[in-house]
């Protein structure tokens, strides 16, 4: 009897203790530790100068738009300036019918304003058509909706030489009229027959004529791509900072024939030249 009683006592206190016993506090499992988004990688195109050698340009933007490279700001002077106005105005729109829109504006309103005896005289190939730099900041403003740089969906900043009184400064645009700033930047004299040299282009500087300077100075980008036609290497100085990658154009001497209007053999190869150029440059850049 007395052994049961201790069996059943043990028993008992057993199941006490069991119940008794305090239960241990979950602890949520710690949450991964995600890594921070990386920033994104500012990159600003830079556009030489170069007259009709600029062309090449179109076909360099294109490249870069089947790479997928995302521009964030383009610094471009004369030549430059034309294209890349018609590249950050409509980013995902065809550039090359663009420009050719532009030229046939341009060529419109010139014959609007060219006087019959004038007209005959080209016609009977006696002279030739005269470039009239107002006419062709109208068409860009036309073509360009009257656009103020600032309100760009792209930034955009381009530079000309102006004369005040006995001297020649530079003159960086950031703001304003995109299409008078363009113009100011391409006034070429060699082009542009009547132009006034109260604004030039900024193309005799070396250090304007691949504008790499002006472009860290103005947008402080982690990464240039500089698109060099004009035959010259690209001055830089120890104050650019970021990376900077040159897509130097080696474009040979060529009889120049109606490149310019957006036609011809002169025009499909000075297209295929800047798109195989910066795609081959984009191979290695991708590679460091």
């Amino acid at each position: 009897m007395s052994n049961r009683i201790l069996i059943c006592s043990l028993t008992l206190l057993i199941a006490v203790s069991s119940c008794s016993k305090p239960k241990r506090a979950q602890v949520p499992a710690p949450e991964p530790k995600t890594a921070a988004p990386a920033r994104e990688e500012r990159i600003t195109l830079v556009l030489s100068v170069g007259g009709s050698r600029g062309l090449a340009h179109i076909g360099a933007i294109d490249a870069l738009k089947q790479k997928g490279i995302k521009i964030h700001s383009v610094f471009g002077n004369s030549m430059g300036a034309v294209v890349g106005g018609l590249y950050v105005t409509a980013p995902n729109s065809d550039l090359i019918a663009r420009y050719r829109a532009l030229i046939s504006a341009y060529q419109i309103r010139t014959e609007q304003n060219t006087p019959l005896y004038r007209k005959v005289a080209i016609w009977l190939r006696l002279t030739e058509p005269e470039f009239e730099n107002r006419q062709f900041e109208a068409a860009m403003g036309d073509l360009f909706g009257h656009a103020k740089i600032e309100n760009l969906p792209i930034k955009f900043a381009t530079s000309y030489k102006a004369r005040v009184g006995n001297t020649i400064r530079d003159v960086d645009r950031l703001s304003g009229d995109l299409a008078e700033a363009i113009a100011r930047s391409a006034n070429n004299p060699f082009i542009f027959k009547k132009a006034e040299l109260t604004f030039i282009d900024p193309g005799i500087d070396r250090i304007s004529a691949v504008p790499v300077e002006d472009a860290f100075r103005v947008f402080n980008p982690d990464r240039i791509i500089a698109v060099n036609v004009t035959g010259d290497s690209m001055f830089q100085s120890k104050d650019v900072t970021c990376s900077v990658d040159e897509v130097k154009l080696n474009i040979p001497q060529f009889k120049p024939e109606e490149e310019l209007s957006g036609a011809g053999k002169n025009f499909d190869w000075l297209y295929k030249i800047g798109f195989a150029g910066m795609t081959e440059a984009l191979s290695k850049i991708t590679r460091k």
